[in-house]
This record gives structure tokens, sequence and C-alpha cells, in this order.
């Protein structure tokens, strides 16, 4: 009896999730109510907040919340193109649901700020020095054993410009992006991040 409850929790959270994501991803984070999303999920506003406890931390879970994961890089090309290739195929509403929320929303943008500065200095301590190489880098000396500040100006730049075509697809829908496939759009952009990333 105990696991058909589990079970039946489960489902009523996962379809709350649903739910929010959706509404969060048409309308935005503002102009989205718990109300609204107990309501799509055929359930007690009460109970949205017995789950999840805010629409705050329910809209931080629905866009992949904090993350207390570690981010893990490994080839910095590969590990910014499988970012944006996740993004652009996203089929949860996630995606759509932060852009429109960052708008418009100081909160949501605050913490999108800090998930792209978290993934940006793990990236930037994968990315080569570039201090000797006479690439015209700005200033690549960093303190002892942290990124140097091109690594790290140019983890964000990675990051920006990938939110850029992001944003361009998926929330605007621009024709010449929006019509390619995201492994069209990521094998166009590898010959760019490839020279961000390696010496």
């Amino acid at each position: 009896m105990a696991t058909s409850r589990t079970v039946q929790r489960e489902r009523t959270r996962s379809r709350i999730a649903e739910q929010a994501s959706r509404l969060f991803g048409e309308r935005g984070y503002d102009r989205t109510t718990v109300r609204d999303i107990a309501s799509a999920a055929a359930v007690d506003p009460a109970l949205v907040l017995h789950y999840f406890g805010s629409k705050r931390a329910l809209f931080r879970l629905v866009i992949g919340g904090p993350g207390a994961d570690p981010v893990q890089v490994g080839d910095p090309t590969e590990f910014v193109l499988s970012n944006l290739r996740g993004k652009l195929d996203d089929r949860t509403g996630a995606v759509l649901s932060q852009l429109r929320s960052i708008l418009t929303n100081p909160d949501a943008a605050d913490h999108a700020r800090g998930q792209l500065t978290r993934v940006a200095e793990a990236l930037a301590a994968e990315l080569p020095d570039r201090s000797d190489d006479g690439s015209g880098y700005p200033d690549a000396s960093g303190p002892r054993g942290e990124p140097s500040r091109s690594a790290v100006q140019r983890a964000h730049l990675l990051l920006a410009s990938t939110l850029g075509v992001t944003i361009a697809r998926q929330l605007l829908a621009v024709d010449e992006l929006a019509s390619l496939s995201p492994d069209d759009i990521t094998a166009l952009l590898r010959p760019a991040v490839d020279a961000l990333t390696r010496v």
C-alpha cells in the first residue's frame, strides 16, 4: 500500500513540475501563478506548495536549480557544444522558461547569472593559458591555482555566445537558426568555439 502511495505522490509531483515548466515557458515567471500551475496539474494549490515550498523553488527546480552537482567539463570544446546542443534540443520547455523569465524577473536573472558564473568558472579552469602565445588576448596571469584572466574572459564569452544563439533560435525564432538542427548549428560554431578553447 505504501508503495502505491509513493508512486502516486511521485506522479503528482512530476505532473506539477511538467505543468509548471510548460506554463513558465508560455508565460514567464511573473505571469504564472501557483493557482495556474495547480489548475493545469489538476491539484489543489496547497499541494504545489507542499511538494515544492514556493513558486520560486519550483521555478528553480524546473530550470535546473542552482546545481549542487559539480560541473564536469572534460574537453572544453565538446562541453560548450554539448551544452548548447542540449539547450537547442530542449523538449521540456525549461530553457524557454528560463529565457522568458530572466527578461522579466530580477530573481530569475540573478539565478541565471549565478548559474552562468558557476559554469564559466569550471570551464575557465580547463582552458589553456594564452599569456605567451602572441594571440593578443588580454592579461593572462591569474592568481596561483586560479584560471588566468584570459581563460575566465574566454569562458564567459563562449557561454554568452551560446546564450545569444539560444535566444535567437528558441525565443526569437530567427528563421535562419530555427530552420537548422541543433547538430547543424553546433557544427557551424565548432571552429569558433575551438579557436577560443585551444592554444
